[in-house]
């Protein structure tokens, strides 16, 4: 096959080169895929959290309204607890106590004169949950396609190696129903 060994360690040597050279490209478009995938998710999540941000202030000063009307503020231990560096499931979690906790508020205060003065604020949170939905939406899409490329060959090799754990889904879908 060689007509002599020099030409063989030759041979031996471009194409261990090139394979070497061929894994590592190969490791950096996965990186690059990686992290570009990556970046793209957390930038939308910023986006929901600033909404979520919104909404949470907004249901802190309905909360500030009721305790001026002599009512307990039911949201002061949920809306407190909230910063926006919480993980995803978290904030879900949270989002969708806060829904629950103002949907039985809307019904009990319905009739009553304090409602007065909430309702605008009742408004406003329907408004930021409409305007969160999309944002939601292209979150969780954004976040499916990192972890699906996270998971496929040889980009899992890279992730493993760099730390990249899995993202987190919203799962806030049945609270952004919003409300009549």
């Amino acid at each position: 096959m060689f007509k002599d060994a020099k030409s063989a360690v030759i041979t031996i040597v471009v194409v261990v080169a090139f394979v070497a050279f061929a894994l590592f490209a190969i490791d950096r478009n996965n990186v690059n895929r990686l992290s570009k995938a990556h970046n793209a998710a957390l930038a939308s999540k910023q986006e929901a959290y600033a909404l979520v941000k919104v909404r949470f202030d907004l249901v802190g000063t309905m909360g500030q309204i009721l305790n001026e009307e002599g009512a307990d503020d039911p949201f002061a231990h949920m809306v407190g607890s909230w910063d926006g560096g919480a993980s995803v499931a978290l904030t879900s979690d949270l989002y969708s106590r806060v829904d629950t906790q103002l949907d039985v508020l809307q019904k009990r205060l319905f009739g009553e004169q304090v409602y007065l003065r909430l309702a605008p604020y009742f408004e406003e949170v329907y408004r930021a949950e409409r305007s969160l939905a999309p944002l939601v939406e292209q979150y969780n899409e954004k976040a499916d396609f990192y972890n699906a490329v996270r998971a496929s060959f040889p980009a899992s090799l890279a992730a493993s190696r760099r730390s990249m754990s899995a993202l987190e889904r919203f799962a806030i879908a049945a609270a952004l129903k919003g409300r009549p």
